[in-house]
């Protein structure tokens, strides 16, 4: 019997470096899902179920027999309100001012499925505080990171210029990256494709 494949739905470039990074071979292939429909369909979740959600119906729409399918997603709230990726850099410095000296919370959920049956799903979130930046570091730093931000729900790239923007940050560092890892590394070895 033929060992499973491991596949990514998804693909957003952190997660798959995240995944190559701790060695693990996959491919990836882009769900099939209309995410803004989705949302549409479900608003009446809360950011941490929607996030777990998305994650269900991503790896879910990757139909296998044997692969295992990793299916994440990420959503950011604030003060109550749920916020999505902006489309332009305009809605992005408007969305980073609305963030500026509060704290806002990233959910950041898996799902894990085979035969497609979900087999394991958690999410994870953190809480972040962004300082009060000035408007000029605010233009230099759209600058500097141009459209690459607008494929983040938070208009900023931890793992890059991102970090500058805060003060505090309470969390794990994968979930705010957008993939809880280890979550993910420990039922790979609970399910014995990684080794123990």
């Amino acid at each position: 019997m033929q060992a499973p494949h491991l596949s990514l739905a998804s693909t957003s470039t952190i997660r798959q470096e995240l995944l190559k990074n701790v060695g693990l071979i996959f491919t990836c292939q882009k769900p099939t899902i209309d995410e803004e429909q989705f949302k549409t369909e479900n608003n009446h979740l809360s950011p941490q179920n929607l996030a777990l959600a998305l994650a269900k119906a991503k790896a879910a729409s990757l139909h296998s027999t044997s692969d295992i399918i990793i299916g994440a997603d990420q959503t950011l709230s604030c003060n109550g309100q749920l916020y999505t990726k902006a489309r332009t850099l305009d809605e992005a410095k408007h969305q980073l001012q609305s963030l500026r000296g509060q704290t806002h919370t990233l959910h950041s959920a898996i799902a894990i499925s085979q035969a497609d049956q979900i087999l394991f799903s958690s999410v994870d979130s953190a809480h972040l505080t962004m300082r009060h930046f000035s408007g000029g570091f605010l233009e230099t730093y759209l600058q500097d990171c141009g459209a690459e931000i607008l494929h983040a729900v938070g208009c900023y790239q931890f793992e890059k210029h991102g970090a500058q923007l805060f003060d505090k940050i309470e969390g794990d560092y994968f979930t705010i990256l957008g993939l809880p890892l280890l979550q993910c590394l420990a039922f790979l070895r609970q399910i014995k494709f990684l080794g123990t």
